[in-house]
């Protein structure tokens, strides 16, 4: 018994590391995209600075995919009651989810681009008004990328609820019911 818990501690650790090294990496990768610092980047380390701006789009994709999904996780898993039907939806989502997330992102990404564009001119010009052209053309630039990766998150928590649904029904399918009746023997008479 004392072992399974650690298991679930262990589990739980892991789950909670990951949503955090997702949501340090989407937020760095958001940021850094959105404000244009690739380019202090550059200066500093070319090499680095060109492999980032080529890359980092795709990172700001996958982090909020990865952290959708691990939040799906997080929060369906303190659904399930037995633990050890929870421990391993938990552990069977976790695996698919590392499978997807990268094919995953480019669609999630595809959707999420709908529908910004609507609104963004006054919120420019608001920003504008408030801290100057340059920076308000900065902090513009950041707020529809923050508002790119939380419409990101979002859908990919969707799909990650209905992932871990289906892996729980499934994890569920497997595990032998204790009240189902074995059929005595009688005698004939």
């Amino acid at each position: 018994m004392a072992a399974l818990r650690d298991r679930d501690r262990r589990l739980r650790r892991v789950v909670r590391w990951l949503t955090l090294i997702a949501m340090a990496a989407g937020f760095s990768s958001t940021l850094i995209y959105s404000s244009g610092a690739h380019l202090a980047i550059r200066y500093v380390n070319p090499e680095l600075g060109a492999w980032w701006d080529a890359h980092q789009f795709a990172m700001m994709e996958v982090s909020a995919t990865s952290l959708g999904l691990l939040i799906a996780i997080r929060c369906a898993s303190r659904l399930i009651e037995e633990a050890r039907i929870r421990r391993r939806a938990k552990v069977s989502s976790l695996v698919l989810s590392a499978i997807i997330a990268v094919p995953l992102s480019s669609e999630i990404a595809s959707i999420a681009r709908i529908g910004w564009d609507g609104g963004s001119a006054s919120m420019r010009n608001f920003l504008q008004a408030r801290a100057g052209y340059g920076a308000g053309n900065i902090l513009d630039k950041i707020v529809i990328g923050s508002v790119y990766f939380l419409k990101s998150t979002a859908l990919a928590v969707l799909i990650g609820l209905a992932l871990y649904a289906v892996v729980s029904i499934i994890s569920m399918s497997f595990e032998k019911d204790d009240s189902t009746i074995e059929p005595s023997e009688t005698s004939i008479p």
